[in-house]
């Protein structure tokens, strides 16, 4: 069921949404919500950044505040710092979140700076929080975990609706629950490939065990010929090396 339109009818249907930015007790709280923007949907905050990239050669300029310092608020602030070259740049992270010193060293030679409380001017400030399901997949009647996912066989069939598959942020298998990240929802697109082939043709499903663990590179600068990038693999992190970067690239370009 859409607004503004008739049903549309189906006999297969894959459900790969995504999610949006779960906004917490702390990015709720800014004062002037329009100029808090969540990172998702990605087609609001893109247009907030192109909107603020006339300050980007602007030292002067009133500083950009990036909220939360998990991978993306990390990845955005050096995609950010690329973008402006001289604009004041703040990564708001929470009191005693500890970012490895490797980070912090690559954050200090791009002049980002790490603060812990809110600057007391109101600034533009993008969220990037974490992630969560949209409220109707809630209301949907479909079965779903804790967190709102749309759970679903190691087929990526949702459960008891054969008819259907959910991937991605949107969906998790039963049993082999794995994070709401990027990595997984990029491995889970061949499997989905191959099975709606599969079963178009009436042919029996293959199962998926997604990996326990995923690497994360966070490139620093992909747009320059020096670009670096730092690797995650659980609590290790390495970097930042240029032959990261080129890995990133490979892998990008392969899937």
């Amino acid at each position: 069921l859409l607004v503004g339109r008739p049903e549309i009818e189906y006999s297969l249907l894959s459900i790969n949404i995504g999610a949006k930015t779960n906004f917490n007790s702390e990015s709720s709280n800014r004062s002037d919500k329009k100029l808090s923007v969540p990172i998702k949907p990605f087609s609001k905050s893109l247009k907030f950044i192109i909107d603020q990239d006339i300050y980007k050669d602007d030292s002067s300029a009133t500083p950009f505040v990036i909220i939360g310092p998990g991978f993306a608020g990390i990845e955005i602030a050096f995609a950010l710092r690329n973008r402006w070259p001289s604009r004041s740049i703040l990564l708001k992270v929470k009191p005693g979140r500890k970012i490895p010193k490797n980070i912090l060293k690559t954050f200090k030679d791009l002049h980002i700076e790490v603060i812990q409380k809110y600057p007391t001017c109101s600034y533009p400030a993008l969220i990037c929080t974490g992630n969560k399901a949209f409220e109707w997949i809630k209301d949907s009647g479909l079965p779903i975990d804790k967190d709102g996912r749309i759970l679903t066989t190691n087929t990526l069939q949702v459960v008891n609706y054969t008819e259907l598959f959910a991937v991605g942020d949107c969906g998790v298998i039963k049993d082999n629950s794995r994070p709401s990240s990027g990595v997984w929802a990029v491995r889970s697109a061949i499997p989905l490939a191959i099975n709606l082939e599969r079963i178009c043709k009436g042919l029996q499903l293959n199962a998926w065990k997604p990996q326990k663990k995923a690497i994360q590179i966070i490139d620093i600068n992909s747009s320059q010929s020096d670009s670096k990038a730092f690797i995650y693999w659980g609590s290790f992190i390495l970097g930042p090396y240029s032959f990261l970067s080129k890995i990133k690239e490979l892998i990008d370009k392969k899937f």
